[in-house]
């Protein structure tokens, strides 16, 4: 699928290790513009190391990313990273910053036309409106992550990369977060998520990857798993072909 198809960002034959450990095998992997995308594996599938691989953050032992259809190679991943925004397991946050000096340093990185509008809008947005003078380290590890989130999205990123966001978040949180990812579809932008909680997940998306030993077994449409009861969603059951029939 060339980028005149809708692919944003394709995985073509990736592999990736550590050391002895070959953590991705061979994925090829198609990320449509404007989907929200989830990712579904044990501990140890490779979902952290895709996600890592899709922000630059670590490169391919072998194979290649494209981008809109054009290599994501050193002389394109700065204005690629211009527009992507990413939430890992590290906040990327400066304790010694205030939440709103954080949010700035970032919105300035990107570019933002009115860094100081955008910022305060953020703020209000994942409820830390009046703690935006508060340093960084003072935060509990809940409102750091709404604070990671906020700094992901300071850009309007075209691609937004989520590693168990809801990892840390309450239940205003976690609600703050759906919004945002709701939002993001609504306005045509390309998110992927991974997720432990594949109901929720399915909730999101419109597809969903499922990933084992580092090889993408499945990719399906969500839609025919929303009915579902939580307990009877499974890895097992994503992996079957007969997936789209509900369970009475």
């Amino acid at each position: 699928m060339s980028a005149a198809d809708g692919t944003l960002l394709q995985f073509q034959q990736v592999f990736r290790a550590y050391g002895r450990i070959r953590a991705l095998a061979g994925v090829d992997l198609e990320v449509r513009a404007g989907e929200t995308l989830a990712l579904f594996g044990a501990n140890g599938a490779g979902k952290t190391t895709l996600l890592r691989l899709a922000a630059t953050l670590l490169s391919p032992s072998s194979g290649q990313l494209f981008f809109r259809g054009q290599p994501l190679d050193r002389r394109r991943r700065a204005a690629y990273r211009a527009r992507l925004g990413f939430l890992g397991h590290a906040s990327f946050l400066y304790d010694e910053l205030s939440a709103r000096e954080n949010l700035l340093l970032h919105a300035r990185l990107h570019g933002v036309t009115d860094p100081g509008a955008r910022v305060d809008a953020l703020l209000q947005q994942v409820g830390l409106a009046e703690r935006g003078h508060d340093r960084a380290a003072h935060f509990s590890r809940g409102m750091q992550q709404r604070l990671s989130l906020a700094r992901a999205l300071v850009g309007s990123p075209d691609l937004l990369l989520l590693d168990e966001p809801f990892s840390g978040l309450d239940g205003p949180g976690s609600e703050i977060l759906r919004r945002a990812l709701e939002d993001r579809r609504r306005e045509g932008r390309c998110t992927v998520l991974s997720s432990h909680d594949l109901h929720l997940g399915l909730a999101l998306a419109d597809r969903y990857v499922l990933l084992e030993r580092g090889a993408v077994r499945r990719v399906w449409d969500c839609e025919p798993l929303r009915g579902l009861a939580a307990h009877q969603v499974s890895l097992q059951r994503l992996a079957r072909p007969d997936v789209r029939e509900p369970v009475a």
